[in-house]
């Protein structure tokens, strides 16, 4: 159990699951709602996730942030390969 626990544990001992959203992160929900109106946002919106993701895996303060930073880049990728590769 305590290794789970130390999953969600940053270096000063305490749980952090979640945080206050950075500039990347604020981008992309901005960029969300764009993409209802143009294809900038939907660029956007990939382009941001994936500086958010990488910033994340190189620095997240424990291992849930490193983790959900690679399942976000995973996503973005894949729907990058979709985009590139429609017939996948």
């Amino acid at each position: 159990m305590k290794t789970f626990t130390n999953f969600f544990r940053d270096a000063q001992g305490r749980i952090v699951i979640a945080q206050w959203p950075n500039y990347p992160l604020w981008i992309a929900i901005v960029c969300f709602f764009l993409t209802r109106l143009s294809i900038i946002g939907f660029w956007g919106l990939i382009i941001s996730l994936l500086y958010w993701s990488f910033l994340e895996i190189v620095s997240g303060v424990n291992s849930w942030r490193r983790f959900l930073g690679f399942v976000v880049a995973l996503s973005q990728f894949l729907k990058l390969l979709k985009l590139l590769l429609p017939t996948l």
